[in-house]
């Protein structure tokens, strides 16, 4: 009797792997990437901090890049190269362009974001020279 439920058992579980393995396989595929989306989320993140970063006037980033590390959900941290450079436009505008650079699955890839940014503004706090103002009608 323990046998034959042993063998039934044994027989259901081959026969659910069989049915359940390429099924998983379908839909780790049509799921995003956790590698991509953190990739994503660093370069929103940074894309954000830039943005805060070089919105007063006087700020300035030289062209750099970056070896870090980004952490992704049940995996390792994986090695990213992340590259900024700005580009200033003759209406005052300046554009942002990050990308990053990694390996996925043994392949090298890279994402890139761009962002304009409008003229910068005077920082907080600054004075202002005030243009005369003609004093209003029947003042003394």
């Amino acid at each position: 009797m323990l046998l034959d439920t042993l063998l039934a058992t044994a027989i259901f579980a081959v026969i659910l792997a069989c049915l359940i393995g390429p099924t998983s396989l379908g839909v780790a595929k049509a799921l995003p990437n956790s590698t991509d989306a953190a990739v994503q989320s660093l370069l929103d993140n940074e894309q954000t901090r830039l943005a805060d970063a070089l919105k007063y006037a006087g700020n300035a980033i030289p062209p750099t890049s970056i070896a870090t590390s980004v952490p992704v959900p049940m995996r390792s941290p994986i090695p990213v190269d992340l590259r900024l450079s700005i580009a200033p436009a003759t209406d005052g505008s300046e554009t942002i362009t990050l990308i990053a650079s990694y390996a996925r699955d043994g392949a090298s890839k890279s994402v890139m974001r761009s962002v304009i940014l409008p003229a910068q503004v005077p920082l907080p706090g600054t004075v202002m020279q005030n243009a005369p103002v003609a004093p209003p009608t029947g003042a003394p």
